[in-house]
This record gives C-alpha cells, structure tokens and sequence, in this order.
C-alpha cells in the first residue's frame, strides 16, 4: 500500500497486488490517527470475501469468491468501536469477465489482483459504533 496526502484532510491511497483491501484500511486508520473518514475506490480482485447481514438469523453469511473482478465500486466508512481502534464498514460491488456482478459487506480476504485506487475524505471528528438493535451490529451512535 502507498497513499499521498492530497489536502489536509484528504488522501489517495493506492493497493498493490496482494494487499487485503480491509487489511490495509485498518492499517492506515490506525497509523494515520484517523478517527472518521469516508472512501470510495476502484479497482480490481483475484478473489473475494463478501458477506450479507442476513435479519432472520442476525448473522453475516461470508462467501468466497474464487473470481477475479473489477471493482466497480468499493464504498465505506472508517469509524473507531468503543475501545477507540479503528473500524472499516464498507461494501464492494465487482464484476467478472461474463459481466455478472456480485455484492455485499466487505470482508478480510478481498486480495487485490492489478489495484486498488481510493480515494479517502477524513473528518475531524470522531464518530463511535455501539453493539445496537441486534447482536452483531456495531451501529455509528450519533
């Protein structure tokens, strides 16, 4: 991972083939003090671990995708829990060679396959997620 500081508070961070996407946010988070940020990014994976929050059982349902994809959309947020380290809380959209697409929460193991180019705003801020609603749930307490 590299990253250049673009404004004082805003930064593009550029991922390397085999850099794990949630990995090297957090790492970042910590080692650059942030407390609340939002990112967006593009890019591409050799494979992929996405989870959906599934209500009725109040769990995530991990899948691995053995697929390499562009990413056609990588969204989230950096927020601290309530031990203050660093959360990241994002979902990624990719799309394989056929132009199926798949979707869902961002999980360790999302390995860069070209790069990843994202592009991060952070605020001055600091913004805390709760155990809330239901377990497993770590929701932004505003």
């Amino acid at each position: 991972m590299k990253f250049k500081k673009i404004s004082k508070d805003e930064f593009v961070i550029k991922l390397q083939v085999g850099d794990d996407i949630k990995k090297s946010l957090l790492d970042f988070a910590g080692k650059n003090k942030i407390k609340l940020a939002f990112f967006q990014g593009i890019g591409a994976v050799s494979e992929s671990v996405l989870s959906f929050y599934n209500v009725k059982t109040e769990n995530y349902e991990p899948e691995k995708l053995k697929v390499f994809g562009e990413i056609l959309d990588l969204t989230g947020s950096i927020t601290r829990d309530i031990q203050n380290e660093p959360l990241v809380h994002a979902h990624m959209t990719i799309s394989t060679k056929q132009h199926k697409a798949f979707g869902g929460h961002v999980e360790m193991g999302c390995i860069i396959g070209v790069t990843g180019e994202i592009y991060l705003k952070e605020f001055n801020k600091k913004i805390l997620r709760k155990p809330e609603f239901k377990r497993h749930l770590k929701l932004m307490d505003i």
